[in-house]
């Protein structure tokens, strides 16, 4: 059942409560993100998934977009993974939402890097994880941004219905 067939059914409710408790900063598992950014993510234009993630980032302090780059960046090497034609940016809300909508166009990868994912050594790897939800979050500011990203996402996503 794809996301726009729970906007229409039984799905819904869960799915608002997700929305609900994302933006009054209550706890989600890390299953929950996954899950939600898994199937919300794939139904976002590239426009209105960069707009969603700039508008995500826009609501961190510089210090929290700082870590989440740094996050980022030391999983993408830890992971050996290079993302060709990426170039870092400042922690601004708009460059840091380009950042992550490249990485983003690489299957897989972005949940890897945010969400632990796997210890694959490539994008391909990333995209074969058995399973993204095996390895929790290792950086509270990821799991923040992925479940952000996919709240807002989900939003839109309502609203276009």
């Amino acid at each position: 059942m794809g996301i726009m067939d729970s906007l229409m059914g039984s799905g819904k409710q869960q799915l608002t409560d997700f929305v609900q408790r994302v933006e009054k900063g209550e706890s989600v598992t890390p299953e929950e993100s996954l899950g939600v950014y898994g199937r919300v993510a794939g139904e976002l234009k590239p426009d209105q998934y960069r707009s969603v993630t700039e508008e995500v980032l826009a609501r961190l302090n510089p210090q929290q977009r700082q870590e989440l780059l740094q996050h980022l960046q030391s999983q993408a090497q830890q992971r050996d993974v290079k993302l060709p034609g990426v170039a870092a940016p400042t922690p601004e809300p708009a460059a840091m939402a380009g950042y992550i909508s490249k990485i983003h166009e690489q299957p897989g990868l972005l949940r890897q890097l945010l969400g632990g994912a796997g210890t694959g050594a490539s994008p391909a790897a990333a995209a074969s994880a058995a399973s993204p939800v095996s390895n929790p979050f290792q950086s509270p500011i990821a799991k923040m941004a992925l479940a952000g990203i996919a709240a807002m996402g989900l939003k839109r996503l309502m609203n276009r219905r």
